[in-house]
């Protein structure tokens, strides 16, 4: 398989003109995958003026309105659709986080991934993970250590780029991580380039100094207390990625491919815009008579002369049919959430009645499920990933020597138990255990836990056995007692002819 470093750099022109900003010291292939992700988080941010304008990735012409300052500036009116179903994506696949358990003959590995949930605060790292990878194509967690605990802890895609090729576990054998610092002031500003290599085992740390293109141009000294290598202990990379999609090595973001679509949808609307703005500002249409020799007529007159009521000043409005256009929007709305997978009910979109049970509102959603399905492939192996080597790292040599210190402690593979993110309506979910219960497809045990719960199970099925042997024990004394015939039934229970 093919790595980062190996994709091939066919950007458009857009593409090109960012790539052209970026520093030196990355590879073609490295700016075309930054400028793929700058262009997801301008979409998500709603920048789609800087995404469609300043990036050239138009084909309409947004004509210019004055601004409150007087400016003139092209009309472009941003719905930012993307970035809330965006945020919805996030919410089914996140928003209730799947549980990360132990097995039952690992009771300190239990006691662990509480203590690193607890460290790391779990839930908003993995929903952010989940948020930036469908805009920017994937997502980068690291397993560190902080303030003495082992935390899992999201780094920014920008800075994270995979060497070597993609192993089949889905992971790199050395990710570096780079940034740049700018140090100083004036003419003793300087710009440097922080360089943080992840392999099995060791973290290598370098510096160097950039020139003004962003060009590498020296290798520097450490700053005191960094050191050139630090042992992790771990015998696999602490830096690893999740993609949204992936195809061939290449990571997809929701967002791939939706260019002419946001184009259009925004020329639309903006056109609509403009439209209205006209209407709301009139021109002032006046008979010619009224005018003095230089062409003149006073602003403030309260009074005109006119001969008759055919030389009334009039207002001069566009009277323009908007209907068609508002319904081109709406295809283009509905056509950028069909490519998307969003389902129009989840955005409060639907035309008519809204969904009045859940099971229908997860027929409704079926694509966006399906959607968020496809990702929980790739997240459903990287959790386990991480916290394999999160448990590692706390057993490692090194732990310990500084902040809390915790026992070592065997530990297996995680179990990831996932959610699907849409609430289940508790009377539809307690009728069908119930019709699973009438049809002997599932005994009375597996029936209570599905609808109260595993840990009221059996106290609630102990009671259940009570009452059965109470009952039982009433019919059978009622059975002993004096046998009552009604008028004219025979002891064997026929009746008198």
């Amino acid at each position: 398989m093919i790595g980062h470093a190996d994709i091939p750099a066919t950007m458009d022109a857009a593409a090109q003109r960012l790539a052209a900003t970026l520093p030196e010291f990355l590879s073609a292939a490295e700016k075309s995958r930054l400028a793929r992700i700058v262009a997801g988080r301008q979409l998500y941010d709603g920048k789609w003026r800087a995404f469609l304008l300043a990036d050239g990735r138009t084909a309409h012409l947004f004509k210019a309105l004055q601004d409150a300052q007087g400016r003139e500036r092209p009309l472009l009116v941003t719905v930012n659709v993307l970035g809330l179903a965006a945020r919805k994506t996030a919410d089914l696949l996140m928003l209730d986080p799947p549980d990360i358990s132990a097995g039952e003959d690992f009771p300190l590995q239990a006691e662990a991934i509480e203590r690193i949930n607890q460290a790391s605060h779990i839930e908003p790292v993995l929903y952010e993970g989940a948020l930036t990878a469908t805009y920017e194509g994937e997502s980068w967690l690291q397993v560190m250590r902080h303030n003495g605990r082992v935390i899992i802890a999201n780094v920014p895609a920008d800075q994270c780029f995979g060497v070597g090729d993609l192993g089949p576990d889905g992971s790199y054998p050395t990710v570096e991580r780079r940034w740049i610092e700018r140090v100083g002031s004036g003419p003793a500003a300087r710009t440097l380039l922080r360089v943080e290599a992840h392999t099995a085992g060791l973290v290598a740390n370098r510096l160097y100094a950039l020139g003004r293109r962003g060009q590498i141009e020296a290798q520097l000294p450490l700053p005191a207390g960094l050191p050139e290598q630090l042992e992790t202990g771990v015998d696999e990379p602490l830096l690893d990625f999740v993609p949204n999609f992936a195809i061939g090595g290449r990571c997809i973001s929701d967002f791939d491919g939706v260019d002419e679509l946001v184009d259009q949808f925004t020329a639309g609307v903006s056109q609509a815009a403009r439209v209205l703005a006209k209407h709301a500002d009139p021109k002032l249409g006046i008979p010619e008579d009224l005018f003095d020799e230089e062409g003149a007529i006073k602003a403030s007159a309260e009074a005109f002369a006119l001969k008759s009521k055919d030389e009334l000043p009039v207002y001069l409005t566009w009277n323009a049919q908007l209907d068609a256009a508002i319904k081109m929007i709406d295809h283009w709305l509905r056509w950028l959430l069909v490519v998307i997978e969003m389902s129009p009910a989840l955005l409060g979109l639907k035309e008519g009645a809204a969904p009045d049970a859940y099971k229908k509102l997860r027929l409704e959603a079926f694509n966006t499920l399906a959607k968020v399905g496809r990702k929980k492939l790739y997240w459903h192996r990287v959790v386990k990933d991480l916290y394999r080597r999160a448990h590692k790292l706390e057993n490692a040599p090194a732990s310990g020597s500084a902040g809390v210190r915790v026992q070592r402690y065997d530990h297996a593979e995680v179990g990831v138990d996932w959610h699907d993110g849409i609430p289940l309506d508790e009377s539809e979910r307690v009728h069908d255990v119930i019709d699973k219960r009438v049809a002997g497809v599932i005994d009375r045990t597996t029936a209570v836990e599905q609808i109260e719960g595993v840990e009221e199970a059996e106290q609630i099925v102990e009671r259940l056995a009570a009452e059965d042997a109470s009952a039982r024990q009433v019919t059978m004394n009622l059975g002993e007692g004096p046998v009552i015939r009604l008028p004219g039934e025979l002891p064997g229970g026929e009746e008198v002819a």
